[in-house]
């Protein structure tokens, strides 16, 4: 399997995990700016494979995200979506890739600004109340967030009025709310890795999210998000064209599931 290290520096461009809630929760994490004396600039996929049990979900993915720009990533359920976030958030181990490109070996992704991953599952507690939950999330990651900044998150996703309530108490949409909150504290020129992040949110909740995105890419911040929705700064209004900073990786199933495919492909039980 590839040397994708998830819990401590072992090689330049590792990645390293500050806090990891388990699950399909929200997580920090930081990655070396150099690979092999280069200096990677914003995201690097290069040749990544993706691999669910026996079934290999996608080959040869190779993707770049610079400063600024925002990729969208869309295709049928089970096609890997999630599993590419996974990949990059360092939670999903890859195989060995085969082709070198730009001096980055086959199967290696490689970042050089801090990643906040949102997953499926919001990753909060639920016997403290919001605003405890994002303190405690940037306390244990080394986020300076005073109560000013944490008051601003929740004022922008209009999450005051509940977010000194206990979590167990929230509907689904609140709990996302407050979970999005972490991105608004976490380090302005950040990776935002995305997971169906506008599921369980109104309308009102979706555009401010939209509203955070844009400014973020503005800000020299990145986005990489898995969605079947309507996501990131809208389209011209006169022309129909998408955003000049979104661009979109789509995938499609991989129909490739038995055992000695895998040991072919360099990955092995």
């Amino acid at each position: 399997m590839a040397a994708r290290d998830t819990s401590m520096a072992s090689a330049a461009g590792s990645l390293h995990p500050t806090h990891d809630n388990g699950g399909d929760g929200t997580g920090l994490y930081m990655q070396d700016e150099h690979m092999n004396g280069r200096h990677i600039n914003g995201l690097h996929i290069n040749d990544v494979t993706l691999i669910r049990g026996d079934n290999i979900l996608q080959r040869h993915i190779t993707h770049h995200i610079a400063p600024g720009n925002m990729t969208v990533v869309t295709g049928p359920n089970g096609c890997g979506k999630s599993s590419l976030l996974r990949a990059v958030a360092g939670r999903l181990e890859l195989p060995s890739g085969e082709f070198a490109s730009g001096g980055l070996p086959g199967g290696s992704i490689h970042c050089n600004v801090p990643i906040i991953y949102v997953g499926h599952a919001d990753g909060l507690s639920p016997v403290l109340d919001g605003r405890s939950n994002l303190a405690n999330w940037a306390a244990i990651n080394n986020v300076p967030a005073h109560p000013a900044a944490i008051d601003e998150a929740v004022t922008e996703f209009k999450a005051s009025g509940f977010a000194r309530l206990p979590v167990a108490m929230l509907s689904r949409g609140q709990r996302r709310r407050i979970a999005l909150c972490r991105l608004l504290i976490g380090a302005p020129g950040a990776l935002w890795l995305l997971d169906e992040p506008n599921v369980g949110l109104d309308s009102a909740a979706m555009d401010r999210l939209d509203d955070a995105i844009a400014r973020h890419l503005n800000n020299g911040g990145m986005v990489l998000a898995a969605t079947h929705l309507p996501l990131g700064p809208k389209p011209d209004k006169d022309t129909g064209k998408t955003h000049p900073a979104v661009q979109h990786l789509a995938l499609q199933h991989f129909a490739l599931a038995d055992h000695g495919a895998l040991a072919d492909h360099g990955a092995q039980s």
